[in-house]
């Protein structure tokens, strides 16, 4: 690896590229975990004359396909795909989609064969490459943070060319906003848009603060029934425990929430130790209006809302509009 070239496109907190390109690595991704694993991007195209590609004699790979009874826009299609493979500099971003993550690397220009002597007699699935570049680094499946590049992650108009594009290579038409994931950057429109939520949330933590204690327990039920915890009973009265009774549609698990209006820290571990001794349900969920210092429970089946969680679920859920209601 030239270190020097590397240097030169990435940095500790951030890449750059002249261009960015995605590349199929082989029919159905056959060449994918050589690719991984030998730190190369590997081509097919068997048939194009190495010779003609040094020589940049695109006309001829052209003729070569219409030769072949290929159309015209064909035949120039697949030029198009090997002249990239063999044109595109070292500062080309490359990235391809495996097994679920978004791949990327650097590659050095210099093309090297590796075809098989005997290619012709054999059936094209049981081909090897034809020719490689060799990657200036390594192929990567995280950002320059270290986040993991998961697809389901990821920006639709990224993963796109997935599902819609049938060739080996092709230009990202997205290219700054791959880039921009790869370095961990967030879309300064999202960014803006993320600010304004949280100052709605910080706002509705006001509102929901002057809410009558009936409002602010129906609330309560509303962000459970909206989050998929139906309310299956209310309990309240003399069982000091519980407030009312939820339960998991999937796996019919019972669990229980229990609405505050004041409370402390004193108060929330009273009510854990009783939740311990409990085997009828799941998890706990306590639930306070405004709390008398900092709470927190080690139990991971405990989750504690105070006033910033609970304004958050109700933003989370479609109830802002309902709170405003109720306040104004």
């Amino acid at each position: 690896m030239d270190s020097s070239l590397f240097r030169r496109i990435m940095s500790k907190t951030r890449i750059s590229a002249t261009s960015v390109r995605y590349i199929k690595l082989g029919a159905g991704g056959k060449f994918e975990q050589a690719a991984l694993s030998d730190g190369r991007l590997y081509l097919g195209y068997h048939e194009v004359p190495h010779e003609d590609c040094i020589a940049r004699d695109w006309e001829s790979i052209s003729r070569l396909y219409r030769n072949e009874g290929h159309k015209a826009f064909v035949a120039s299609n697949h030029t198009r795909q090997v002249k990239e493979f063999y044109e595109e500099p070292d500062t080309c971003l490359w990235i391809s989609f495996i097994d679920g993550s978004l791949w990327w690397t650097f590659a050095h220009p210099e093309v090297s064969m590796c075809i098989e002597d005997n290619w012709r007699d054999l059936p094209s699935e049981a081909r090897s490459p034809s020719r490689f570049r060799s990657c200036l680094d390594q192929w990567n499946n995280t950002s320059v943070n270290g986040e993991p590049l998961v697809m389901r992650k990821l920006p639709g108009y990224v993963t796109k060319v997935v599902s819609g594009f049938r060739g080996t290579i092709c230009q990202i038409e997205h290219s700054d906003a791959v880039i921009r994931v790869i370095n961990g950057e967030v879309d300064p429109r999202v960014e803006e848009a993320v600010e304004a939520r949280e100052s709605l949330i910080s706002s509705l933590e006001k509102v929901i603060d002057r809410l009558y204690w009936k409002d602010f327990e129906t609330l309560i039920d509303l962000i459970f029934q909206r989050s998929g915890w139906p309310r299956v009973s209310r309990v309240g009265g003399s069982q000091k425990l519980v407030e009312f009774e939820l339960e998991n549609p999937v796996t019919g698990e019972r669990s229980f929430a229990q609405v505050k209006a004041q409370t402390d820290q004193k108060t929330l571990d009273e009510y854990v130790e009783r939740f311990s001794r409990d085997v009828g349900y799941k998890q706990m969920f306590f639930v306070c209006h405004t709390a008398k210092g900092k709470l927190g429970a080690d139990s991971p089946d405990v989750f504690v809302w105070t006033g910033p969680k609970v304004a958050e679920m109700a933003v989370k859920t479609g109830l802002t509009d309902w709170v405003l209601e109720k306040v104004q």
